[in-house]
């Protein structure tokens, strides 16, 4: 009940028409790339290509305990799905590690289809894909490999080289930070510091 400014009582049993739009409010959470521990080192791998398939490239950043710079590398794919980038951007990166006879090493990705697919051993995939994933479960047997999944907001580092590398960028080795990318290097000063990246989390919206 209510009372109008004639005074009279007024009654609110009649249900509203319009209905009623409510937005959660968004958030957001802080993302770091962790450091590996003990005997353990870091590869970090992401791809990245335009339309799928697209011209596409490949990142990976190889990392010790102490969040030291071993190497990086970006590489140019041609036209290439999503998938195959990506794991074809693992693949070189444990190559280039088997030739540099390192190991104990921890492969970091944030793409969740190839994290589930090659901890899986799952044989549902293309062909050209599954014979890359082999490759893989291969090398996997002399460089004593963990694998992990990470949010793409820490794995930015690779993330820039993947993007500069579809553009047709020429395959190019990196040594130590100064030589990197201007972008990528930022992101890789801020990782060396524990800075971590922001995560948006997209607010839900519903109506009553």
């Amino acid at each position: 009940m209510w009372t109008s400014r004639s005074g009279k009582e007024q009654s609110l049993k009649t249900p509203l028409k319009t209905p009623l739009t409510f937005f959660s409010i968004e958030k957001a959470t802080i993302v770091r790339w962790t450091r590996p521990t003990g005997h353990w080192k870091k590869l970090n791998v992401d791809s990245s290509s335009w339309g799928n398939p697209g011209a596409g490239g490949g990142g990976r950043v190889y990392r010790n305990e102490a969040r030291n710079l071993i190497f990086a590398f970006q590489n140019s794919y041609g036209h290439v799905t999503n998938m195959v980038a990506e794991a074809r951007a693992m693949i070189d990166g444990l190559t280039l590690c088997k030739d540099m006879r390192l190991s104990s090493i921890i492969v970091e990705t944030d793409s969740r289809t190839l994290f589930d697919a090659v901890t899986s051993h799952s044989n549902s995939c293309s062909w050209r894909l599954w014979y890359v994933l082999e490759s893989i479960h291969h090398l996997s047997q002399s460089l004593n490999l963990s694998f992990s999944h990470i949010l793409r907001e820490g794995n930015f580092v690779v993330d820039g080289l993947a993007h500069i590398a579809s553009n047709s960028a020429p395959n190019k080795l990196f040594l130590n930070i100064a030589d990197l990318p201007r972008p990528v290097r930022g992101s890789m000063i801020l990782d060396k510091a524990g800075v971590g990246q922001i995560r948006h989390c997209r607010p839900k919206k519903g109506i009553s």
